[in-house]
């Protein structure tokens, strides 16, 4: 998921501070209740021995949090590597339309004008057109002219012969732009980066959502499952705003902490 607006200062998805708040209670709660626990014993701990299956989960939870670390760090040390010399795109293809795209640094993040772009808005998206909507336009101005010129008042002439101009100047720096943004690309390896950041954390996020569902049985289970908040935790904070299952974690917890609290009495 990479919906970024960013200026030369970055601006990174802010953060879900009730996310954030509610998992920080429901830890201090399940702190209190492991304390608690320590402190006066528990029967039914005793008595019961936490689901092996759920422990297998617990035991495999450090590698694929270390392999999403990995994969951060990677794709940090390409953005960091290669930010100063990204391809930046010149001021005669930027154009709004069809084949027009938001230009994008090595991070993924869109450039924006600082002194305000076609809206006069301050942090407006820098848009820039592709090879192929400049060839458009320099056939669509063609067609125009070539009616106009038939016509007895030549209304319209003046305007398309600028605009067919501009694109004719811009055709050939939109394809060395395009050109220098793939070879970049390539030579940084950002997308396969992505790429694998993208499965690290997909992978953490399924693992964490099994462990948040399954119904432990000890205050051991409890421990697990704010481990993998814990792990969860180190996930971009862009992304944690979007996890969907962030309200169904958090119930869990609440049920998690209460059952074992009193089970702990």
């Amino acid at each position: 998921m990479n919906f970024h607006l960013k200026s030369r200062n970055r601006v990174d998805g802010t953060e879900n501070k009730t996310e954030i708040g509610r998992r920080n209670l429901l830890l201090g709660l399940a702190a209190g209740a492991t304390a608690a626990a320590a402190m006066k014993g528990s029967k039914a701990e005793a008595q019961t021995r936490e689901d092996p299956e759920l422990l297998a989960l617990a035991d495999a939870l450090p590698s694929l949090e270390a392999d999403y670390l990995n994969a951060l760090a990677t794709r940090q040390d390409i953005i960091d590597r290669f930010a100063s010399t990204w391809p930046r795109a010149p001021q005669q293809i930027y154009r709004y339309g069809d084949n027009c795209t938001e230009e994008r640094d090595v991070d993924g993040l869109a450039f924006a004008h600082p002194e305000g772009g076609k809206s006069g808005l301050p942090g407006a998206l820098i848009s820039v057109g592709k090879p192929e909507h400049f060839e458009a336009d320099i056939r669509y101005n063609k067609a125009r002219l070539a009616h106009i010129m038939k016509t007895k008042s030549k209304r319209g002439r003046k305007f398309h012969e600028a605009w067919g101009a501009r694109s004719e100047e811009a055709l050939p720096l939109a394809k060395a732009y395009w050109a220098d943004l793939e070879k970049a690309k390539s030579a940084s390896g950002i997308e396969d980066a992505n790429g694998r950041l993208a499965a690290a954390r997909e992978a953490l996020h399924a693992h964490v959502d099994q462990i948040m569902v399954f119904r432990e049985k000890t205050m051991q289970g409890l421990v697990i499952k704010a481990q993998a908040m814990t792990a969860w935790g180190k996930v971009e904070s862009f992304q944690r705003a979007f996890n969907i299952q962030a309200n169904d974690w958090a119930d869990a917890m609440a049920a998690t902490v209460m059952r074992q609290a009193q089970l702990s009495t």
